[in-house]
């Protein structure tokens, strides 16, 4: 049984490695879907930032990492206020984006840490035919184990209500662009 469990650990351990690896890999993916609500969706060609609505791809906007905008692919000449407001929304939407990332990866690994306490616990139960193990003993250590996975989890859900407020000052840094730039305002989607 011991031999059964340990394998089980040792599984879903290289899972999460080679889960982890290929997912470094691929973020940003060339020309992937980063991120999509109601009204669009966005992709990443290298830093290029990509929107288009979300019911299709008939019009696109998009930022480079030098912060030119093209809409359907005719470059915007902006003004030096135009130009801040969009490097501004390039430098957010990538910073959103890498730390919504790490936030998933960390929400991640305190999943198969979860997972793991599991295991853990289900190994431990033949703990109890021991002398000097009871039920207590398996409570404390499984409790202790467990405080600490939720003091993780907490720490990571501050970091996700403060990705919320990102993402909403965002969308405020989006109204601003598409009242200041004519070309933008046009789009009913943006």
């Amino acid at each position: 049984m011991k031999t059964l469990v340990l394998s089980i650990c040792l599984f879903m351990l290289a899972s999460v490695a080679l889960a982890d690896q290929s997912t470094q890999e691929r973020f940003p993916c060339k020309g992937e879907r980063i991120m999509s609500d109601a009204d669009y969706s966005v992709e990443l060609q290298g830093e290029t930032i990509i929107l288009y609505p979300a019911h299709g791809h008939y019009q696109t906007i998009r930022i480079t990492p030098e912060y030119e905008l093209y809409v359907d692919n005719k470059e915007i000449k902006l003004k030096s206020d135009q130009q801040e407001l969009v490097k501004k929304f390039h430098q957010s939407m990538m910073e959103l984006l890498d730390q919504a990332k790490d936030i998933g990866w960390e929400g991640a690994k305190i999943g198969v840490q979860g997972a793991a306490l599991g295991v853990k616990a289900v190994g431990s139960v033949f703990k109890l035919v021991l002398p000097g193990y009871d039920t207590d003993d398996l409570e404390r250590e499984l409790d202790r184990e467990s405080a600490k996975i939720e003091a993780k989890a907490a720490k990571l859900e501050v970091k996700a209500k403060e990705l919320e407020k990102e993402a909403d000052n965002l969308k405020d840094l989006q109204a601003e662009m598409k009242d200041s730039i004519p070309e933008l305002d046009e789009l009913d989607w943006f």
